[in-house]
C-alpha cells in the first residue's frame, strides 16, 4: 500500500496533478460530478435524399471520457432514415428504418489528451432536399 502511494505521489509531482484535481478527475470517471447532460440540435442539409455532418471533439482530461448520445430525429415528419455514426472511421452505430421520433444511442469513448473526429451520414427514403433537424442529449 505504501508503494502504491508513493508511486502516485511521483505521478502527481512528474505532472503536476495535485490531489484536488486528481479527486475531481476520479469523480468524472466515477460519473459523479453532477454535469448536467448537454443537448443541442443538428441540421444536416440533405439532397437527393443523403446528408452528411462532421464535428470534432477534443478532450483535455487525462481520462478517457465516454460521451453517450441519445438522439431522435424532429423533422422532416416523413420517411425513414439509415443513420450511421463513425468516430475516427470506426463505425459505432449503423442502423435502418429509424422514424421521426424514434429514440437512437451511441456512446463514443474520446482517450485523454486527444481529439475524436465524429461523422454522421444520413441516407432518407424520399429521394429529395431537406434539412434533416435532429435533437440530440448526451450525458457523460
Amino acid at each position: 500500500m505504501a508503494a502504491a502511494r508513493d508511486i502516485i505521489q511521483e505521478i502527481r509531482a512528474k505532472s503536476s496533478l495535485t490531489e484536488e484535481l486528481e479527486n475531481e478527475i476520479n469523480k468524472i470517471q466515477a460519473g459523479n460530478v453532477g454535469i448536467p447532460p448537454v443537448e443541442m440540435d443538428i441540421d444536416i442539409p440533405v439532397k437527393d435524399g443523403y446528408g452528411a455532418w462532421d464535428k470534432t471533439y477534443t478532450n483535455p482530461f487525462p481520462i478517457n471520457i465516454t460521451v453517450h448520445a441519445t438522439g431522435s430525429i424532429k423533422s422532416p415528419p416523413n420517411g425513414t432514415w439509415r443513420i450511421r455514426i463513425l468516430a475516427n472511421s470506426d463505425v459505432v452505430f449503423d442502423k435502418s428504418g429509424i422514424t421521426p421520433n424514434q429514440e437512437f444511442q451511441a456512446s463514443v469513448t474520446v482517450k485523454g489528451w486527444s481529439s475524436k473526429h465524429v461523422h454522421v451520414d444520413a441516407w432518407w427514403t424520399e429521394k429529395a432536399n431537406t434539412t434533416l433537424k435532429a435533437h440530440i442529449k448526451a450525458k457523460f
